[in-house]
């Protein structure tokens, strides 16, 4: 069996190289993308480490006084629950 050489024009080894081009920068963003993901996930690791430790730290009495923008009041709640919902909201993420 022979193979035929593809003969090209001018033009088109340009759209090709055009091609490959934007290939590779796709290329490297969607690396780029995949760095910054694992630098949040793990920097969302570390905040709920940290979380976890101050949560420790609180007895059951701890409260604070926090502000529920979606209501637009204050309420008072257990530190205790306050990092439970930090977890969460990490965990639905992770």
């Amino acid at each position: 069996m022979t193979v035929t050489p593809i003969e090209k024009s001018e033009e088109q080894i340009a759209k090709d190289k055009e091609a490959v081009a934007r290939m590779i920068g796709a290329k490297t963003a969607m690396e780029a993308a995949q760095r910054r993901i694992e630098l949040l996930e793990q920097t969302l690791k570390s905040v709920q480490s940290r979380c976890d430790c101050v949560s420790k730290s609180f007895g059951e009495a701890a409260h604070f006084n926090v502000y529920h923008p979606q209501a637009g009041t204050w309420a008072v709640r257990s530190a205790k629950d306050i990092f439970r919902d930090i977890n969460n909201a990490i965990n639905a993420v992770l």
